[in-house]
C-alpha cells in the first residue's frame, strides 16, 4: 500500500512536502501553489484516509498538517531514503513573508497554523516593527490561508516580561502546539 501511494507522482509530491513541514496546516489553495498540481483534494483525501494527513476546517477554507501519530511516517521516510527519491525542498511562503519583517525578533505559528482551532492566538509575534510591515505581512498571510488570521504583536520587552512570568497567554500559546519560526530573543 505504501509503495502505491509513491507511484503516483501527485500524491508522492504531498507525502514529500508533508514530511518536509511536519509541523504546520496548509490548505488547498496553498498547496495547489506551492506544489504546482491542480486538483489536490481527492489526493490529499486518500491520504487522510491513509492516517497520514489529518484535515480540519476554518470558515470555508480546508486545511491539511501531517498527522504526527501515524505509522506510514516511517515507513514514507525509509521508502524514499532507500530509493533515493529526489526531494526538492520547497520554501514555505508563510515562513519566507515572516523572515522578510524587519525589525521582527519572534515568530510563532499556533492555532490555524498547527491544527489548533480552539486557540486564541494563531501568529504570534514581537519586536519593533512598523505598523505598515504589520499590515503587509498580516495582508498577506490572510491572503494565503483566505480567511481571518488571530494574531499578537508585542514589544521585545513586554514578550519577554509575559514569557518570563508565565502569562497566561503566553502559556497558552507555548503548551500547546506550536510552530518557532524565528526567535532573536535571549
Amino acid at each position: 500500500m505504501v509503495a502505491n501511494f509513491l507511484e503516483n507522482k501527485v500524491k508522492a509530491k504531498a507525502i514529500i512536502f508533508f514530511l518536509n513541514h511536519q509541523e504546520r496546516g496548509f490548505n488547498v489553495r496553498e498547496l495547489e501553489k506551492m506544489l504546482h498540481s491542480r486538483n489536490l483534494n481527492p489526493h490529499l483525501n486518500d491520504l487522510v484516509k491513509a492516517g497520514f494527513l489529518r484535515s480540519f476546517s476554518k470558515k470555508s477554507s480546508k486545511f491539511y498538517i501531517l498527522n504526527s501519530k501515524s505509522s506510514l511516517i516511517a515507513d514514507f521516510e525509509s521508502i524514499i531514503s532507500k530509493q533515493r527519491i529526489k526531494t526538492k525542498q520547497i520554501t514555505d511562503p508563510l515562513e519566507k513573508a515572516i523572515l522578510k519583517v524587519k525589525g521582527l525578533k519572534v515568530a510563532v505559528l499556533s492555532g490555524l497554523f498547527v491544527g489548533d482551532l480552539n486557540a486564541t492566538c494563531d501568529l504570534l509575534l514581537a519586536g519593533p516593527v512598523s505598523q505598515r510591515s504589520l499590515d503587509n505581512l498580516i495582508s498577506k498571510v490572510e491572503d494565503m490561508v483566505g480567511g481571518e488570521v488571530n494574531y499578537a504583536l508585542f514589544d521585545s520587552s513586554e514578550y519577554q516580561y509575559r514569557k518570563n512570568i508565565f502569562d497566561r497567554f503566553m502559556k497558552d500559546v507555548f503548551d500547546n502546539r506550536h510552530s518557532i519560526i524565528l526567535e532573536k530573543i535571549a
